[in-house]
């Protein structure tokens, strides 16, 4: 049986970036954490092992609404940037009591 998901909720990020000499020694070591809206969709599919117990192979996609104006615009966040969408897929458990 297909079970439709939907989500909206909040997106944290800590972004990071690390550089150093040639000697070894820290050049600069910045890290923020970035808060933003994000949207989910997905698809469960339950398959029963009894009548209390299924597998259920999960999908989603995930998506973070960030701001695109350059006066919104943090440096550490653009060259940092990973992208908006998140394809995630699993396997879970459901147990009726």
């Amino acid at each position: 049986m297909l079970e439709p998901v939907a989500a909206i909720g909040i997106a944290l990020t800590r972004i990071s970036r690390h550089a150093t000499t040639s000697a070894g020694r820290p050049y600069f070591d910045d890290a923020a954490w970035k808060i933003d809206v994000a949207a989910g969709g997905g698809l469960d599919a339950a398959i029963s092992v009894s009548s209390r117990f299924s597998i259920v192979p999960t999908f989603r996609v995930l998506y973070v609404v960030r701001p695109e104006s350059p006066l919104l615009e943090d440096p550490l966040a653009a060259q940092t940037r990973t992208g908006r969408a998140v394809l995630r897929y699993g396997v879970g458990a459901r147990v009726a009591f």
